[in-house]
């Protein structure tokens, strides 16, 4: 009879890895709060902690995801990661669980942090550009409703085309509401806060990518490429880790990517 003693259930390295620094990234997160991107576009400052290129097509793909899938800029899935001073932020104007977006608060600077302010993203960047062009797109069609809205009201009541009217009372007025409500939210997303006195020591770096394993492969200069044609510097000492890769109802994963000396 074997009377050896057993080893005792354990992960893979690299896994028990990878938790260890997902857990350090939980650490450093402070909360969530709402900012509309695109006035305060000026503010963000990009490149610093995700030194990614501008990929078109990458923009163009979101576009295309939004108007499918309609715009989910409130899930903490795809909430946009901004490293900042804790000193800066007002407190209570931000939550540390999304419950339902009206209980999260927009994002307030305290006086102290003066009006030229700025705050470094993580990632977002092509978001930010698909956002800009989908709301124009809304903000088109809602013109487009109001001007048969207008036309009908300009109408004598005698002389209304009766099947004009039916498709306005039963279907494009619904749209119109709808486009109003969605439009009044501006450039407003999700935005989680890391604690930048927590993440001193190292680099997060956001990406979207349709799969991971096109950033794995390396170019014939020693870099991280992905597929899209964008470059990650990648210097003999760092390594690459995913931590984790959500699925939403976008056509890319939102990917968290660990550079870490």
């Amino acid at each position: 009879m074997d009377v050896r003693k057993k080893n005792q259930p354990q992960l893979e390295e690299t896994i028990e890895d990878v938790n260890m620094k997902n857990d350090r990234l939980k650490q450093a997160l402070l909360g969530y709060a709402r900012l509309d991107v695109l006035e305060h576009r000026e503010r963000i400052v990009f490149g610093k902690w995700n030194p990614r290129t501008i990929q078109k097509t990458e923009i163009a793909g979101l576009v295309e995801s939004f108007q499918v899938n309609g715009l989910d800029r409130f899930n903490p899935t795809h909430a946009m990661p901004l490293i900042v001073p804790k000193s800066i932020l007002k407190l209570g104007m931000y939550v540390t669980e999304v419950k339902g977006i009206n209980e999260v608060p927009l994002l307030q600077i305290n006086a102290e942090a003066g009006k030229d302010w700025t705050i470094s993203a993580a990632g977002g960047q092509h978001r930010v550009y698909a956002l800009e062009v989908w709301l124009e797109r809304k903000k088109k069609q809602l013109e487009d409703h109001l001007a048969v809205e207008k036309s009908i009201k300009a109408q004598d009541v005698d002389k209304i085309d009766e099947a004009e009217l039916q498709k306005w009372n039963k279907s494009t007025k619904k749209e119109k509401d709808m486009l109003e409500g969605i439009i009044a939210y501006g450039g407003q997303w999700l935005v989680s806060l890391f604690d930048d006195s927590k993440c001193s020591n190292r680099q997060v770096v956001f990406a979207q990518k349709r799969g991971y394993e096109g950033m794995r492969k390396t170019s014939g200069d020693g870099k991280c490429a992905n597929h899209d044609g964008g470059v990650f510097a990648r210097p003999a000492h760092q390594y690459l880790r995913p931590l984790y890769t959500p699925l939403g109802n976008y056509n890319y994963k939102v990917q968290t990517i660990f550079w870490e000396k």
